[in-house]
């Protein structure tokens, strides 16, 4: 009964580093508060990681970015995240209220490898415009490439959910044009598997902070 009360029990959720961040803190908070007796166990893992730890049943469900089906998965598209060009508070495009992707692709940009999705979403917006961007370092993780561009070494392009915590480093975040321009994010689960009580009332508190955030 006591598992059925959400008194109890064990709740496993996996996500990329900064997803886990910018996405998941909220709702675990919330979920938290409600029921203390939960435990919950973050993974933070890459997104082929994620997916196989959701088709093993390591966790309960997964958030990540991803465009294509999967046989063993159910995906949930949650909504499109937009990018942003973010720069050391001191650089010329900080000063820019507004920017073009032509603009952020004339300055010498720190990626990540090309392993990670959003270095996917990011070279698909460039091709599609035909833009030639000069990535001078790339790095292995959020936090390096943040850490490389609060030293002026060059810009980002990362996704809208890492900005709050690259403005509290104080870099600076510009909203790139949306259009067609996205960043997909999905729920992801095991094919045919019923969630538990307590995956889904962390679904629905997930789904309740991105309210105004819309699927393409």
């Amino acid at each position: 009964q006591g598992l059925l009360d959400l008194e109890v029990g064990e709740l496993r959720i996996a996500a990329s580093p900064m997803m886990m961040h910018g996405l998941m803190t909220g709702p675990v908070r919330d979920f938290h508060a409600c029921h203390p007796g939960v435990r919950i166990g973050l993974h933070e893992l890459s997104t082929d990681e994620t997916v196989e730890h959701v088709i093993s049943g390591k966790v309960d469900f997964g958030v990540v970015s991803i465009r294509q089906a999967h046989p063993k998965l159910t995906i949930e598209p949650l909504y499109e995240e937009r990018m942003q060009l973010v720069c050391a508070g001191d650089h010329v495009l900080a000063a820019q209220p507004e920017l073009s992707w032509e603009q952020a692709a004339a300055h010498p940009h720190i990626s990540l490898h090309r392993a990670f999705s959003v270095r996917s979403t990011v070279d698909g917006i460039h091709a599609s415009k035909g833009l030639a961007v000069a990535s001078v370092i790339e790095a292995g993780s959020v936090l390096s490439v943040l850490a490389l561009v609060q030293a002026g070494l060059g810009v980002a392009v990362l996704p809208g959910y890492i900005a709050p915590f690259a403005t509290d480093l104080g870099l600076a975040c510009r909203a790139l044009p949306a259009a067609g321009c996205s960043h997909p994010i999905a729920l992801i689960q095991r094919w045919n598997a019923r969630p538990s009580k307590a995956a889904g009332v962390m679904i629905s508190l997930l789904k309740a902070s991105l309210a105004g955030k819309k699927p393409d």
